[in-house]
């Protein structure tokens, strides 16, 4: 009997305790329940407002940079500047069609006038007139008289805004753009007339919903713009903030209304759900009481459940709501391990992804951002190129060193790094666009010496040239090495830019770009003699004695590249082909360099060519030899040979490619471009004459193509072998 009254003490205990955990927080909820959907709904609207504001200054700064665009054409054309209206009015219609043209290309563009200094005349996209009639009449200034108004115009420096009315009827802003001469002085300025009906349109398209207000002023706090004047929104009734322009000066500035109409259904819902929650609360406090009964038992396997987490002693029972409790601080504990390992394991992955890009792994970009779509890497821009920064006796840890030279580069920069085995080294990734790509030394720079301000150390960073396809990234990598070797002759603590190192490199050889696409068809074919045959010629042209070091490993990034690819696909092979390139990049001697090469090459072994049916067999070797006896001809086509095998062109083409792994288009090519070289090399046939025997009518294209494949032109080909035979 004591045992069981124990137990209901117990039960009674656990059961007022769980009827408190129940009524007090829905209390404290119901209490502050409305105070919180106020907040947090004016959080909300503001948070989305501003979002639609930045959505809405985003496009008029697109179409103000459009404006720019459009001054910059006027200033190309100067057809204006050498018009004098009151020799040749009539030539003013030709101007008004300029300009009439302009107003077309931007939706917010009403009206363009060209107002030239040196005459007392102002040409618009419609009309012509004089100075003073068009500032008292035509664009009459709502805040600056008349001359004021003229003055400004003639004195303005930058883009800026200002109020008008259109022969005093309509409002708008005039946005007025200099026209600066080659000495930088304004001979003349540009205006656009937006009216105020359109701008109106636009932002109330992104405001209905809030029912707010927003004016534009100008820097100096002149009202340009506003919507809904005359209505009422006083700073206590309604939350304001402010986004500038990143274009043009001026600011938006916003205000919404605290009261909305939407929050005032919450409040009536929210008085419903306090009713609601107190007949639920009554309910539940039965259902408890009754479950109570029933539930214990469970949570007596519970308890034994969370004992058996432990060992030896700590298997000791502490009551069943402590055990539990002991468990879920012992999984919590165990979880966190585990959410820290997991982050190294990602920033591990990211690494190792860059490093995959860095060493060429990745054929294109897509491929790329299709594998890192969960590691928050993404590069946006079209130009790649990689910074190599050499730090001399590092004192800090590699990894809070790259996080503090990432922090010191913009935020707008689009770059990662890298960490590598060198522990000296750390390497960035860089996205940019054609227009960034101006100040990234600066960038660089800047940064360089932000780092040895802060920390003391001795840092020479060495920057590659800017490809616009990802797969050419381990060549900016060698280039920026490259540049970074050259801290020996140009001094250490400084930025380095290949390309004006390259200037002062001579190559007196060329780059073999047709051994390199023999070892890629030989490659495709699985023609294991004529990959040993192509591999060996291009070392030897590897060992010769003038060739510069960066030239052999370029040369040896390509024969790399093209072993990579058709080398078995396994996380071996990969970490395998990751240390080579790095160990090319590394290296100093083309002796090194080659037996690089030829390590990698081992590891391609013998290849098996894909097997395929006899038949197919036979129609791919009648293909190959219908193309070689025919296209020498001028006329020659693919149709040609698509016609002649009763096959469609694409599905010749696909065929082709498969069996081959060559495209059909490049592999007539190849053949073209041998047959060139022979004649070159044997004969003395004018340049013409050689054209038109490997099927090129124009022999503009044959030298463009020839050169495009063997780096020199034909004629220069043709003079250094027949001094080499000399």
């Amino acid at each position: 009997m004591k045992l069981q009254l124990r137990h209901n003490r117990w039960f009674f205990k656990h059961l007022f305790s769980y009827i408190l955990l129940l009524v007090v927080p829905l209390i404290i909820i119901n209490g502050f329940f409305g105070k919180r959907i106020n907040e947090t709904y004016q959080q909300t609207v503001v948070s989305r407002l501003e979002s639609d504001i930045l959505t809405l200054r985003n496009t008029l700064d697109n179409e103000i940079e459009l404006l720019f665009s459009t001054v910059n054409q006027i200033q190309l054309l100067r057809t204006v500047n050498l018009y004098d209206f009151e020799d040749n009015p009539l030539q003013a219609n030709a101007i008004k069609t300029l300009l009439r043209t302009f107003t077309v290309t931007n939706r917010l563009i009403e009206d363009i006038v060209y107002f030239p200094y040196d005459q007392n005349y102002v040409f618009t996209s419609s009309t012509t007139s004089k100075v003073d009639f068009f500032v008292q009449e035509v664009y009459v200034s709502t805040l600056l008289e008349a001359d004021a108004f003229l003055h400004e115009l003639y004195t303005v420096k930058y883009p800026k805004a200002y109020p008008v009315k259109l022969y005093n009827k309509e409002e708008g802003l005039v946005l007025a753009f200099p026209l600066l001469t080659d000495y930088a002085t304004s001979d003349g300025v540009c205006l656009f007339y937006v009216s105020n009906s359109i701008l109106d349109a636009m932002i109330k398209a992104q405001l209905v919903q809030y029912n707010a207000s927003l004016e534009i002023k100008g820097k100096d706090g002149t009202l340009l713009f506003a919507t809904n004047r005359g209505k009422d929104n006083s700073k206590e009734n309604s939350l304001s903030f402010t986004i500038s322009s990143n274009i043009i000066s001026w600011d938006f500035a916003v205000q919404v209304p605290r009261e909305q109409s939407l929050l005032q259904d919450l409040n009536r819902l929210s008085q419903m759900q306090q009713t609601s929650n107190m007949i639920v609360i009554v309910a539940v406090l039965i259902l408890i009481f009754f479950l109570m009964l029933i539930n214990y038992t469970p949570i007596k396997r519970l308890q034994k459940q969370a004992i058996g987490l432990f060992e030896g002693a700590n298997k000791k029972q502490m009551g069943e709501l402590e055990d539990i409790a002991r468990s879920l601080e012992f999984l919590k504990n165990q979880n966190s391990n585990l959410a820290e390992k997991w982050e190294k394991s990602r920033e591990s992955e990211q690494n190792i992804a860059l490093q995959r890009l860095l060493s060429g792994y990745y054929k294109t970009i897509e491929q790329f951002h299709a594998q890192v779509l969960e590691l928050s890497i993404c590069l946006m821009h079209p130009f790649y190129l990689v910074s190599c920064i050499h730090i001399q006796e590092i004192n800090l840890e590699v990894d809070q060193l790259a996080l503090l030279m990432r922090k010191s580069l913009p935020e707008s920069l689009n770059c990662y790094y890298i960490f590598t085995p060198i522990p000296d080294r750390i390497y960035f990734i860089n996205s940019e666009s054609e227009e960034g790509l101006k100040n990234l030394p600066e960038i660089y720079e800047t940064m360089r010496k932000t780092i040895e301000s802060k920390t003391g150390l001795s840092i020479t960073i060495g920057l590659g040239s800017a490809y616009s396809e990802s797969s050419a990234i381990p060549q900016s990598f060698l280039e920026a090495r490259t540049a970074l070797d050259y801290r020996f002759l140009k001094g250490k603590n400084t930025t380095i830019v290949f390309g004006e190192v390259s200037k002062s490199m001579s190559y007196s050889v060329t780059y073999p770009h047709a051994l390199l696409d023999k070892l890629h068809i030989s490659l495709n074919a699985y023609d294991n003699q004529a990959i040993e045959e192509h591999a060996e010629s291009l070392i030897q042209f590897l060992l010769q004695e003038n060739i510069p070091l960066f030239l052999a490993k370029s040369i040896s990034l390509d024969m790399m590249t093209l072993f990579f690819d058709h080398l078995p696909s396994t996380l071996q092979t990969q970490e395998e082909s990751q240390r080579d390139f790095f160990l090319l990049s590394d290296i100093d001697t083309i002796q090194e360099v080659v037996e690089v090469v030829q390590s990698v090459k081992k590891r391609l072994g013998n290849m098996e060519k894909p097997k395929h049916s006899e038949a197919t067999k036979s129609l791919l070797l009648d293909i190959t030899a219908y193309i070689k006896d025919h296209c020498f001809e001028c006329n020659f086509s693919m149709l040609q040979v698509a016609d002649h095998f009763s096959m469609q062109l694409p599905t010749l083409s696909v065929m082709f490619k498969e069996f081959t792994q060559v495209n059909l288009l490049d592999y007539v090519t190849v053949l073209r471009m041998d047959f060139a070289k022979r004649l070159l090399e044997e004969t003395e046939l004018p340049l013409k004459d050689i054209s038109l025997q490997i099927g090129y009518y124009n022999l503009s294209s044959f030298i463009r193509r020839f050169k495009q494949l063997n780096g020199i032109t034909p004629g220069d080909y043709r003079k250094l072998h027949h001094s080499i035979y000399t």
